[in-house]
């Protein structure tokens, strides 16, 4: 039951992060992936990669973080547009509804 490994999607860089704006109040960020797509994505852990990984990973990308620049726009929540890389919370902003929670549950038994 494993799945086929999706490079386009298992490796980006972040080009915005948006606080307190998922379903549980973490940070939503905005990834960029090497096709170009931008996603959002919640709750999730991120690697840091060293600078030699950096630049064999950016080779590969259609888009490099150079061409981002701090005043480009992103928009996503049904057209909420913002700029900058951290975006603070403000009333009102739009907030993610997908509460996806996976867990497995391991039952030992002393004897």
């Amino acid at each position: 039951m494993c799945s086929e490994y999706d490079f386009d999607h298992a490796v980006g860089y972040i080009v915005q992060v948006r606080e307190k704006r998922d379903a549980y109040g973490s940070e939503q960020y905005l990834v960029r992936h090497p096709n170009g797509e931008l996603h959002t994505h919640e709750n999730q852990s991120f690697w840091l990669l060293n600078e030699e990984h950096q630049g064999q990973a950016l080779a590969l990308f259609a888009q490099k973080p150079t061409e981002e620049g701090s005043d480009t726009v992103y928009t996503v929540a049904e057209g909420f547009p913002e700029s900058g890389y951290i975006i603070p919370f403000k009333k009102g902003a739009p907030e993610s509804e997908n509460q996806h929670l996976t867990m497995a549950i391991t039952i030992t038994e002393n004897k």
